[in-house]
């Protein structure tokens, strides 16, 4: 998630560094076309309107993620804590089960002495 965002900003940075060149070009100092400059003045804004929505985009996408990834995590470990309550149930269960059948084996056992 670090890696995209870093991957976006690198494509904003050069598409604002490519637009601040072709500006100091048109607006130089030996430039004569105020409609020219004017026209670029506007790309330029329009770009970065663009810029700046898909930055938004982006940063919504990425907290998006992270929700998501915080949402699985609560779920793997409620899913933890209920395979650790069954296990417990189940231990118990079987040693009771072991406790009887180890009483029953000794009553059998004091039987066959009986006889």
């Amino acid at each position: 998630m670090a890696k995209r965002e870093a991957d976006e900003m690198k494509k904003l940075d050069k598409i604002i560094k490519k637009e601040k060149n072709d500006f100091e070009d048109v607006s130089s100092a030996g430039s004569t076309n105020v409609k020219l400059v004017y026209d670029k003045m506007m790309r330029t804004l329009g770009n970065m309107r663009k810029v700046t929505k898909e930055y938004n985009k982006v940063m919504l996408e990425s907290s998006n993620f992270k929700s998501q990834a915080d949402e699985y995590q609560d779920s793997i470990n409620k899913n933890i804590k209920k395979k650790d309550m069954l296990s417990k149930i189940c231990h118990t269960f079987l040693e009771s089960n072991f406790e009887l059948y180890h009483k029953h084996e000794v009553m059998l056992d004091d039987e066959k002495k009986q006889r």
